[in-house]
């Protein structure tokens, strides 16, 4: 999954986080540290308040000098660099302890295209996915791990289970429970741009070509799979 134990306290200043626009707009968090939105695969879109992931509230942006955002990119790709170290550490540690993972992926469909997104620490792309921590329910964890990685609210009743797959990679036995559902609206995404860097919603076949996790490459080629094998619907 990702290294997210070792870095929360490291992360936590910057816990919230904000949509991504056109012009780099620069949204004042607290009193004490401000935080810009500068994910530059988010060009198009456009919105003039920022979602405080860590509160309820909406802020509305204000531009900065150029030394607050020199140093706040200077912060990300810090925490970046933190990440891509952490998780080569825990690679490391896999090799000698060879641990079962148990974790939950969420795919996300949106108009017959499904959500995919980048950690800034692996060469892989995804879908929203993390761990299930001691004692909670799978489906609590889908719930979790969606609106921390990229910011959808959803009550647990709205995903639907539909199998686990299990594959070995990077010295560990990965056990993925899979969610999905279906939006019935375009979601409003926020990444962090320091663990999740890069968020699409992208149609199969360009997935297909995509550098996949190798978990999530076992779900798509099985639901490719039986879909191609299905009878036409009458």
């Amino acid at each position: 999954m990702r290294p997210r134990s070792l870095v929360s306290n490291f992360c936590n200043p910057l816990n919230e986080q904000c949509r991504h626009t056109d012009t780099k707009p620069l949204c004042r968090m607290n009193t004490y540290f401000v935080y810009p939105c500068l994910n530059p695969f988010h060009r198009s879109q456009t919105n003039s308040l920022c979602d405080m992931i860590g509160g309820e509230r909406k802020i509305a942006f204000e531009h900065l000098d150029p030394l607050t955002v020199m140093m706040t990119r200077l912060y990300e790709k810090i925490a970046q660099l933190f990440l891509k170290l952490a998780y080569k550490s825990i690679i490391f540690l896999w090799f000698f302890t060879r641990p079962t993972v148990n974790g939950v992926f969420i795919a996300i469909w949106y108009k017959e295209k499904l959500l995919m997104i980048r950690n800034s620490y692996k060469k892989s792309f995804t879908i929203p996915c993390g761990r299930i921590k001691r004692d909670e329910d799978s489906a609590d964890a889908a719930v979790r791990e969606l609106y921390e990685e990229v910011g959808i609210k959803v009550d647990k009743h709205q995903i639907k289970f539909i199998g686990i797959y299990t594959t070995n990679y990077n010295h560990i036995k990965d056990i993925g429970n899979f969610f999905e559902i279906e939006m019935t609206e375009l979601p409003k995404l926020k990444i962090d741009n320091r663990e999740v860097v890069w968020s699409q919603f992208m149609p199969l076949d360009q997935i297909a070509a995509l550098n996949l996790n190798p978990t999530v490459k076992a779900w798509l080629d099985h639901r490719i799979s039986k879909t191609d094998s299905s009878p036409p619907v009458s």
